[in-house]
């Protein structure tokens, strides 16, 4: 389902991935740290597709 979103509209899937990490940030959600790994590399490439800017 990640893919398809991805693919279908990569802004709302980093806003959704964005907005998990903020939740992250604030204390609000506490996953683990492989997850929140993974979560900053899926927003940091969709970053780099929607900007073009390699991180």
């Amino acid at each position: 389902m990640a893919e398809q979103l991805r693919q279908a509209n990569p802004e709302a899937f980093r806003n959704i991935i964005g907005r998990m990490l903020e939740a992250e940030g604030r204390g609000f959600w506490q996953p683990d740290e492989g997850v929140l790994e993974k979560l900053q590399g899926l927003y940091d490439q969709a970053d780099e597709a929607l900007e073009g800017v390699t991180v």
